[in-house]
């Protein structure tokens, strides 16, 4: 690991530079990340619980409609951001997400931290490291690993490199001579409430004083699994010997899972030796923003300015300076950039939105416009997920008012989902404008 890390779990804060770990005292990261000369990957766990649940809707509206149904349980109250670390599709109308749901004050609080240093700061969630360990099992079989930390141990079920269950229980419901027949029991209750079935174990934890945790085997031997070997990384912490098999999974952390904004890790960027990527693709990201939406140059003008800045980027910049998953993620935002100038804008799209709802009744939950890529499909799709919510003894009819409205004025209805209650109507609508 090159980079160094602020790594705040479990109400503890650690800096991390190679093999030698900091206990700081915490009093806020925010006092840790401004004092530091460096560049640094700031991985937090939100002071937050990650969970594993699965999901019936269609797969762009998991996050939402998981949120929603989290709120209607009271499983989780407020404003609350749903990081979704994982998300898998299993079936057409069945998916899974592995997700950690952070205060939202909380959330914003972090990203004014990461954007407000003197040196670029990448923000990570720290349940990322376990979406890491489970892409490390590639095989068809589910293996169960417990993850060790000094609060609590985790239980990740992972299959073809994904994680397929999670558990995170306190680690004093395991202490004492029942630990091995807790953690057995735990595990097959999480087997049986998602039917899966492991036939492999590994123990893996964050800090430890020994290279491997002394009741490994005797859980292999009680669940009747194979014990997979773990490789525990001898680190320096406060000048004490200790073991971490957690920690080379910080090394797996990308630019493509940070959380900061787009223009925080295109600096990020420009400040690891990439000043003429940077400088184009902000100047891309002020352009749009200036000219797009404004309207004030053709979209043929500007449809030739960024294929400009992409030739440029391709030919002026040496494959090998950048990581390659990072150089096309780029290029891909560049072309994203094309093929939005030739679409409308979504000023023009909300206003049609709002001229068609009847009386004013619709909420809003989720509005959202997709971009595509391709070159051969100009079209601007469009998702709206709300309730319809006139006083009326035909609610259905209101809605129905809405959406003869849009595509009366050339949106095409792609794919709808409709229920009734007695708040009114909650709608998700998939639509499509063409160019």
């Amino acid at each position: 690991m090159s980079n160094k890390y602020l790594v705040e779990s479990h109400g503890k804060l650690v800096l991390i530079d190679g093999k030698n770990w900091q206990t700081l005292e915490h009093k806020g990261v925010n006092n840790f990340v401004g004092t530091l000369s460096e560049n640094v990957h700031l991985v937090t766990d939100f002071a937050t619980t990650a969970a594993f649940k699965h999901i019936q809707c269609d797969y762009k509206y998991a996050e939402f409609i998981l949120s929603k149904e989290l709120k209607d349980s009271g499983e989780i109250v407020g404003n609350v951001q749903l990081l979704a670390i994982q998300k898998n599709k299993q079936a057409q109308m069945n998916n899974s997400v592995f997700y950690a749901p952070v205060n939202l004050e909380t959330y914003n609080r972090y990203q004014v931290i990461a954007d407000n240093t003197l040196h670029n700061t990448l923000l990570f969630s720290y349940y990322q490291l376990y979406a890491s360990l489970a892409a490390t099992n590639k095989s068809n079989q589910v293996r169960a690993s417990f993850v060790v930390t000094e609060s609590d141990i985790s239980i990740l079920l992972s299959q073809k490199g994904k994680v397929v269950g999670f558990e995170s229980l306190p680690k004093v419901m395991f202490q004492g001579e029942n630990r091995i027949a807790s953690l057995t029991n735990a595990l097959r209750t999480l087997e049986r409430q998602l039917r899966l079935k492991s036939t492999s174990v590994s123990v893996h934890f964050w800090l430890e004083p020994d290279a491997s945790v002394d009741w490994a085997e005797a859980l292999a031997s009680e669940l009747q699994l194979d014990l997979e070997p773990v490789t525990a990384t001898p680190v320096i912490v406060d000048g004490q010997p200790m073991f971490s098999s957690l920690a080379p999974h910080l090394g797996s952390l990308s630019l493509k899972h940070a959380l900061n904004q787009s223009e925080s890790k295109y600096l990020y960027l420009a400040k690891k030796s990439l000043p003429l990527v940077a400088s184009l693709l902000l100047a891309a990201n002020a352009y749009i923003g200036l000219q797009y939406f404004q309207v004030s140059e053709s979209h043929q003008q500007l449809s030739a300015r960024v294929q400009s800045m992409q030739s440029t980027l391709t030919k002026q910049i040496p494959n090998k300076v950048i990581q390659q998953n990072d150089y096309q993620l780029y290029l891909d935002d560049l072309e994203r950039i094309q093929h939005a100038s030739k679409l409308p804008g979504y000023h023009e799209v909300l206003a049609d939105i709002a001229t068609a709802i009847p009386q004013n009744s619709v909420v809003f939950d989720w509005i959202s416009f997709d971009y595509p890529k391709q070159t051969d499909e100009n079209k601007l799709f469009i998702s709206l997920v709300g309730t319809q919510t006139a006083q009326s003894d035909d609610p259905i009819e209101h809605f129905n008012q809405f959406v003869k409205s849009l595509t009366s004025q050339g949106y095409k209805l792609r794919d709808s989902s409709v229920q009734t209650s007695f708040k009114g109507v909650s709608f998700a609508l998939d639509l499509e404008r063409p160019l």
